[in-house]
Order: structure tokens, then sequence, then C-alpha cells
């Protein structure tokens, strides 16, 4: 029930019990011509209307009783709709933190794989620089094949030159002895 309803309805009673008790005194004094059976009527009025009255008052009692009763209900439920709107915004900053945890995390991904990749190339050159290593190596030991073979091509063409020059004095040595006999 609306509070206000409660609220006339109890105004209404207390209303009915005030115009009784006051009003059908007045009425009987000067209007009415007192004969041996009225006034047990009007103690009977008078006893309903204080009746009337205390059920006035416990229904006055009874409605601030159920209006506190509903003033604490609708505290209750203000406190649960706040309660309900704090969760409400809790949830949706933690849907947030969510999505932000999301990002940052496909972002280490993303950095991962870029490291990944990155390290990938470096193995990759490092492969590359050990393929190009070991061809250095062995044009190096050609060259210092060629080299060897060139210190004794040379040591030979020098021993041909020595034995050369051997055949020339003996040459000359053979003409020498023609010529003085000439």
């Amino acid at each position: 029930m609306n509070s206000s309803i409660l609220a006339r309805l109890r105004w209404s009673y207390i209303g009915f019990g005030v115009t009784v008790a006051l009003v059908f005194p007045v009425y009987a004094q000067f209007f009415v011509d007192w004969k041996p059976g009225m006034f047990v009527w009007f103690v009977v009025g008078c006893v309903v209307a204080d009746e009337v009255r205390k059920l006035a008052e416990k229904t006055t009692a009874a409605t601030g009783e159920i209006e506190s009763v509903l003033a604490l209900i609708r505290g209750r439920i203000e406190a649960a709709v706040d309660k309900s709107g704090d969760s409400l915004r809790q949830m949706s900053e933690t849907r947030r933190l969510s999505e932000d945890t999301g990002t940052a995390l496909d972002q280490i991904v993303d950095s991962i794989a870029g490291l990944t990749r990155e390290i990938g190339n470096v193995a990759e050159m490092a492969s590359d620089q050990q393929t190009i290593s070991t061809v250095v190596l062995d044009r190096i030991q050609e060259n210092e094949e060629n080299t060897d073979e060139a210190a004794r091509r040379a040591g030979a063409c020098t021993n041909t030159c020595k034995d050369l020059a051997e055949l020339s004095r003996d040459l000359m040595a053979e003409v020498s002895k023609f010529r003085l006999a000439t």
C-alpha cells in the first residue's frame, strides 16, 4: 500500500472518531428529548466513539510502523541499487583493464615474434658468415698451396737457372778453348 493512502485512511478514522465524540453529545443535549433508553444508546455511542478513537490510534501507530518499514525497505533497495551500480562500474573497469592487458599481451607477442625474426636473421647471418669464413679459409688454403707451388717452381727455376749458369760457364769455357786455338 502507498503511504499516502495509509495516511488518508488514518486521518479518516481520527476524523470520524472526533466527529462522533464532539457532535453527538452536542446534538443530544440540544435536540433530543431524553427518554430513559436513550441515555444507554448515548453511552453506547460514546463507547463506540472511544473504540473508534482507539482503533484510529492503533491504525496511526500501525501506519507509522508500516511507513518506517517501507522507509527501511526503500533504504535497503537504494543501497542495493547503489551497490549494483558500483558493481557495474567495477565490472566495466575490470573489462577495460582486461582489454588493456590483452592489448599489452598482444604487443608482447608481437615483440617476441619480431625478436624471434631478428634472432633468425642473426642466426642466418652467422650461418652465412660461417659459410663465407669456410670459403675464405678454403681460398687462403688454396693461396697457400699456390704460394707453396710457386715457391717450389721458383726453387726449380732457380735450380734450372743455376744449371743454366753452370752450363753457360761450361759453354764459355769450351768456346774460349776454340778461340785460343785459332
